[in-house]
């Protein structure tokens, strides 16, 4: 019974140490309201957020994010992992992808933040390293297939999230 449950360990803990999500940005800083995560660059857009935890207790708290300085008002709004703009509510521990809005990228922000707009304050922040070296997605050729299966070029993405455009 015990080498099994040993090989069984072993596994569980191999699958978890391959896990990939994306190049590893850093985690959160809390600040106020137990905000907590680990964050990754999935593309130049996108952004994993591993175990996000937040109390839901600010009133009028959203994802912030700046190009420059520290976290505050003057940053612009990131939708939430919905794709809403509605203020945010309790997480715990959820996995989420956020996308930066209208072409922004992580070569043009500083710190991504959850900020407080009703009295100004930041609940905690992520800075982003300056040259952060993101995933890049691969074009690929066609694929030729037999049963008169194929595609056109393909674009592969390392992280969570694929794109099949050409």
């Amino acid at each position: 019974m015990i080498p099994t449950l040993c090989l069984i360990l072993v596994s569980v803990v191999t699958t978890l140490a391959n896990d990939y999500y994306g190049t590893f940005v850093g985690e959160f800083k809390n600040r106020f309201h137990g905000v907590k995560g680990e964050v990754f660059a999935v593309d130049s857009r996108t952004l994993f957020i591993k175990g996000f935890s937040y109390d839901g207790q600010g009133p009028d708290a959203f994802f912030y994010a700046g190009e420059k300085g520290q976290p505050s008002g003057n940053g612009f709004l990131i939708a939430d992992e919905k794709g809403s703009t509605d203020i945010l509510g309790a997480y715990r521990k959820k996995d989420i992808v956020l996308t930066l809005p209208g072409g922004k990228t992580l070569r043009d922000i500083r710190w991504i933040s959850v900020w407080c707009n009703a009295f100004d304050v930041n609940f905690g922040e992520i800075t982003i390293p300056n040259r952060l070296n993101y995933p890049r997605p691969q074009k690929i050729h066609n694929f030729d297939g037999i049963h008169d299966v194929g595609s056109d070029k393909v674009v592969v993405s390392r992280g969570r999230q694929g794109n099949t455009r050409g």
